[in-house]
């Protein structure tokens, strides 16, 4: 599947000044790569976008708009590849994003912990917090069932 980016009509002038002129990005993918398992969702992706300008992604279920888009937020990383922002690599201990998609919910083909480690972390709940380490899901996961059966 292709993912394709489209740049604002009003914009895409500017694109080609911009990369003529030597005119800076704001934000740059260079060969990003991901994958799950046996299958490829991102294949040497690479972006350029000018300061200024509206991008938007369009392409069929699967094609990775979405895994792009979570991975420029750091919600999880790439196999491979770079994201920069304004020419350097984001540092995300200082620079906060966001990410509000669509539709909320489960990932079928990830653990809990995983589920678990993902929403801890768009909370902001350090990676090292006792909430988040294994054994704190479990009795998180043990305290739900048990609440589960007394409020039934």
């Amino acid at each position: 599947m292709q993912l394709s980016i489209f740049l604002c009509q009003r914009e895409h002038s500017a694109f080609y000044s911009a990369h003529r002129f030597g005119i800076d990005y704001i934000l740059e993918t260079k060969s990003l790569y991901k994958s799950y398992g046996k299958a490829k969702v991102l294949s040497d992706l690479n972006i350029k976008v000018p300061k200024g300008s509206i991008y938007g992604f369009v392409g069929k279920n699967g094609a990775g708009k979405t895994t792009t888009i979570r991975i420029i937020m750091d919600v999880f990383p790439a196999n491979s590849g770079e994201i920069l922002l304004d020419g350097k690599p984001i540092d995300y201990s200082v620079i906060k994003t966001g990410y509000l998609p669509e539709e909320r919910g489960l990932y079928p083909k990830s653990t809990i912990y995983d589920q678990m480690m993902y929403f801890a972390k768009l909370k902001g709940i350090a990676s090292n917090n006792i909430v988040t380490t294994k054994k704190g899901i479990k009795i998180t996961l043990k305290i739900v069932i048990l609440f589960g059966k007394f409020i039934h």
